[in-house]
């Protein structure tokens, strides 16, 4: 077996001779008896298609074919999401436009509360100035303003969070009637004089005096109580009375104080 191996190695060799010098090749330019031949056949090298590369082709074909079609459904997709978020950013749109035209109004409205209520309690201020002159329930008045407040400051003292209210006041020697207003309403402040300058962190550690607050109906702003009960003219009078009186009548009370405080050393003397 061995023998006959050789022998076919033999005879395969004599087919494909080639001349070449006994010299290396390497060091001879190209040429008719270098060891390797220039012109070789390369058509006896090629692959011929057999029938996997066949039913390649066809499934290539068949998967050109399935992306085809969805890349249609994929269209459709696309676009209808491309629909759906044009139409929720228009609506987040006019619902920002809607929110900032309702705040306007009822701000708006609020200081036209407050400074019909302001110029209404001021007046009978002046009557009660008039009445009394200068004393202990002589009202100073200031005019409504709107006031932003720092509420909150971070680490490098920078202001981080305000507040901003319409505001008005009237004022004794020792309380202050405080008008405070913004989008949802008004409340009314009676606390000591002192206290005023700390202004939404002082008035917070007391209860309102009332509070009137806004609803936007149809496009309008209407008033109502802390109760829920429309705010007519005349109950707007009647609140505005109520306001003045409980100024002047905490006032009374802190000259009947400070009065008794001054007479307690005269009778601990006199004993």
């Amino acid at each position: 077996m061995l023998r006959a191996l050789l022998t076919n190695i033999r005879a395969i060799a004599g087919n494909h001779t080639v001349n070449a010098t006994k010299e290396p090749f390497f060091d001879k330019k190209w040429g008719n008896n270098a060891g390797f031949k220039k012109n070789i056949d390369k058509a006896s090298y090629e692959i011929l298609c057999d029938d996997s590369e066949h039913q390649a082709l066809i499934n290539d074909q068949i998967l050109v074919m399935y992306k085809t079609k969805l890349s249609d459904s994929r269209s459709r997709f696309l676009s209808r999401m491309a629909s759906d978020s044009l139409d929720f950013i228009e609506d987040q749109k006019n619902q920002r436009r809607r929110q900032k035209q309702e705040e306007l109004l009822c701000n708006s409205s609020m200081t036209a509360m407050i400074d019909h209520v302001y110029e209404v309690i001021k007046a009978y201020s002046y009557e009660l100035n008039n009445a009394l002159g200068f004393g202990p329930l002589h009202v100073a008045a200031t005019n409504p303003q709107t006031v932003t407040e720092i509420v909150k400051f971070n680490k490098l003292r920078q202001a981080e969070e305000t507040l901003s209210y319409y505001r008005a006041r009237l004022s004794t020697n020792s309380h202050s009637l405080v008008m405070r207003g913004d989008k949802n309403g008004i409340q009314f402040y009676v606390i000591p004089v002192a206290r005023v300058i700390g202004l939404s962190k002082q008035e917070e550690k007391f209860l309102p005096a009332f509070k009137i607050c806004t609803r936007l109906v149809n496009g309008t702003v209407i008033w109502e109580t802390d109760g829920g009960a429309p705010l007519t003219s005349s109950r707007l009078e009647v609140i505005c009375m109520n306001l003045f009186q409980r100024l002047i009548d905490d006032t009374k009370a802190q000259v009947v104080r400070d009065q008794q405080s001054q007479d307690m050393p005269e009778r601990e003397a006199v004993s």
